[in-house]
């Protein structure tokens, strides 16, 4: 039998961790939304919760009684789980200003620097070598590596100074991973960070999060009891 004490210890210690600490932020975020007068109107939560059941493909009244059923949830309970969500999207919106997003990103515009590279990975550090070894020496080309974007920032330490300095066709690595492995980069293409939408949604979410892991910290027995 699995008991909740059981989902709990997974939740603190296992892969669960993320998903409680996005249970706390959000309690955070429905928190401070009181404070500050931030509602949601029961047209606003009816509207969001007709999108939640069309998300699922539940599209008439048995189907949506049906799901409920299935997961042992009253609809109540799912009210107040979509209005928890509507409240934090509108409290990130007061809270974080276009002016505040657009100030983290120039604070250091080239930490956003985007490089297109393509990925071989290999179970040793010697086998990934021979391979940088056979480029070179054009004994094999470098072509079914995985085709993926890199964020400066977000690329491995050994690896970003070379990938965002090097020309295109530079071969950089071996750099080993957090799963035990190595990994060769081929610099594709690089451009300058730009402050697109994808981009401002992430710094926006992330300059939220910095305040409701600050706003915890400072009282967490306020916002979590």
């Amino acid at each position: 039998m699995i008991t909740s004490a059981a989902i709990l210890l997974e939740l603190k210690l296992g892969a669960g961790a993320p998903l409680l600490e996005e249970l706390a932020l959000r309690r955070v975020a429905n928190a401070m939304a009181a404070q500050r007068g931030i509602v949601s109107s029961e047209e606003q939560l009816d509207k969001a919760l007709a999108t939640f059941y069309v998300e699922r493909n539940l599209l008439n009244h048995q189907q949506i009684a049906d799901w409920l059923r299935s997961v042992h949830l009253h609809e109540a309970s799912l009210r107040d789980y979509v209005r928890e969500k509507i409240l934090f999207e509108r409290l990130r919106e007061s809270l974080i200003s276009d002016e505040l997003v657009e100030k983290r990103f120039g604070m250091n515009p080239h930490e956003y620097a985007r490089a297109e590279v393509q990925i071989f990975t290999f179970s040793t550090e010697g086998a990934a070598r021979e391979f940088i070894l056979a480029v070179h020496e054009q004994e094999t080309q470098p072509i079914h590596g995985a085709r993926r974007w890199l964020i400066r920032r977000e690329t491995p330490e050994e690896a970003s100074a070379l990938i965002f300095s090097g020309e295109p066709e530079a071969i950089v690595g071996p750099v080993e991973t957090d799963y035990q492995c190595y990994e060769v980069y081929r610099l594709l293409h690089r451009e300058s960070g730009v402050l697109d939408t994808r981009l401002r949604r992430q710094l926006r979410n992330e300059l939220f999060a910095e305040r409701l892991k600050a706003e915890l910290s400072r009282d967490p027995i306020t916002f979590l009891l």
